[in-house]
């Protein structure tokens, strides 16, 4: 015969039963009044012996009448829970345990509690630093390469992306921005969001103020003494705004700073250069 399984879990003193619960959404309920009553209630099932399970041995044949605490008991399709067993257990529990019909929940349909969590983080400026975004987020697993800035088409932040371990992670984070960052708001953002947006991880400079009709080799000679890849210089106009800009990469985020530091409020063609590094 199939059987399902009836939880004894003991507390306090003189072995009484906190719950008594039917596997399988058969029975569940929580301890009211008169637990030894429902307790010797259960030691009058319709069978004499039932299969337990005792310090984790499974005994066949038990006599039904020495059950005692700590007991799992194997209960047939074809037993019946006595009356007195249901009068004093109700048989719901309080979050609607699925009927003997109901069929078990995949869980693989489940929502998760692991995985990436993304958050766009608002409230951001052009002085922010990943390392601010770090510490904001103390407690939470990130690293630099965790926050991504999302920047407008003159390359000031709009926006922070940043990548959570888990949704545990996320969370947190709501909590920690509404205790000390008042000046940013998190909320949800899409992975396509994270994916499509470039990072930059303090290794690219901005220049602004560039001469509209500056050559490359002024550009190359205004940086000069730092090691940069040329060929990723970018250099571009906005409307509205009368001076070129470029965007240039370098090896490393140290020697990206040290450039930025030396070379800004430099000048070029006697343009004096806004030089910032792109987080």
């Amino acid at each position: 015969m199939k059987a399902t399984q009836t939880k004894f879990t003991y507390s306090g003193m003189r072995n009484c039963p906190s719950q008594v619960s039917v596997e399988n959404g058969r029975k569940e309920g929580k301890m009211e009044k008169n637990v030894k009553k429902a307790l010797k209630a259960l030691r009058e099932i319709q069978s004499k012996h039932v299969a337990t399970i005792r310090d984790k041995k499974r005994i066949p044949n038990l006599p039904a009448k020495e059950l005692v605490s700590g007991d799992v008991v194997e209960l047939r399709v074809d037993d019946k829970v006595p009356t007195d067993m249901q009068r004093y257990f109700s048989t719901e529990s309080e979050t609607g345990l699925p009927s003997q019909d109901s069929s078990p929940i995949d869980p693989f349909l489940q929502p998760p509690n692991t995985g990436l969590v993304y958050g766009r983080l608002l409230g951001a400026n052009k002085h922010t630093l990943r390392t601010d975004i770090i510490h904001i987020f103390e407690g939470c697993n990130l690293t630099l390469d965790d926050i991504k800035f999302v920047y407008n088409r003159i390359f000031n932040p709009v926006a922070l992306l940043v990548q959570f371990p888990s949704l545990s992670a996320y969370d947190a984070g709501i909590r920690l921005i509404a205790r000390k960052g008042r000046l940013f708001r998190l909320e949800k953002a899409d992975r396509s969001e994270w994916d499509i947006t470039k990072p930059y991880n303090g290794k690219y400079l901005f220049l602004q103020g560039l001469p509209r009709n500056i050559p490359i080799d002024d550009v190359e000679r205004f940086l000069s003494g730092f090691d940069f890849d040329l060929s990723s210089l970018e250099m571009f106009m906005r409307q509205g705004v009368p001076d070129k800009m470029a965007t240039v990469r370098f090896p490393s985020q140290v020697e990206a700073m040290n450039a930025a530091i030396t070379k800004n409020r430099g000048f070029c063609q006697n343009n004096q250069i806004t030089v910032r590094v792109l987080q």
